[in-house]
């Protein structure tokens, strides 16, 4: 299956153009100063309808879409601008691709969320400034310089089909936000939860890496 995910972080939260460029990956708002433990401390349904229905400034979700039309939308945002062409060196927006056949299916809930798995062979001698939570994302982004080293390293994430997994809570009895369900219909909406550990540190990392991104159009 292929998600796609417009993005242009017009408020400069996730560091968007800097972690691309610096071939790093796509940066959750958890960056923002948020905090990595709030996905334990209320039911998870909270924080999951939190991020669909409001501006929630330090999620640990990132949206996509089955459906690339609603990427464009949410890539020229509320003004619907017009997008031109841009390159990797070039760019202030993108509209990103998934592809969940590449990764490795871990555990299948059946109420529509799996857990993943994928690896990647990554070059660890980038060097960089840290930023909020960048700076203890470690595993293969330790700020070190490590030339040349190459290590690979496991990264685990859950992907939310937001509408099965809402309607199978209401299966169940479970009360759902109706307005969360409308927009997650209207936008077709998936939720990539990245769930690896920080190393050193509590709670889970920021980042979905940029080796697992199946393809990316750059815009500006």
């Amino acid at each position: 299956m292929i998600l796609y995910r417009g993005d242009s972080d017009p408020r400069l939260q996730r560091q968007l153009v800097t972690s691309l460029t610096r071939k790093e990956g796509l940066f959750t708002n958890l960056i923002n100063s948020g905090n990595p433990l709030a996905l334990g401390q209320q039911p998870f349904i909270n924080s999951l309808q939190q991020h669909i229905t409001t501006s929630w400034g330090q999620t640990h979700f990132l949206s996509f879409s089955s459906d690339i039309n609603v990427a464009e939308m949410f890539a020229k945002g509320p003004q619907n601008r017009t997008l031109s062409s841009g390159s990797f060196t070039n760019f202030n927006t993108i509209i990103a691709e998934i592809d969940t056949n590449q990764f490795n299916m871990i555990n299948n809930f059946n109420n529509g969320i799996i857990r993943y798995q994928y690896s990647l062979e990554t070059d660890t001698s980038r060097i960089y400034p840290p930023q909020g939570l960048i700076q203890k994302i470690a595993l293969d982004h330790v700020y070190q310089p490590r030339l040349n080293k190459q290590v690979n390293t496991v990264e685990d994430i859950i992907i939310i089909d937001v509408v099965a997994h809402l309607n199978f809570l209401i299966s169940q009895g479970v009360q759902v936000n109706s307005t969360a369900l409308q927009y997650a219909m209207n936008d077709k909406e998936f939720l990539v939860l990245p769930i690896t550990p920080l190393v050193g540190s509590v709670g889970n990392t920021a980042l979905f890496e940029f080796g697992a991104l199946a393809n990316i159009r750059f815009y500006n």
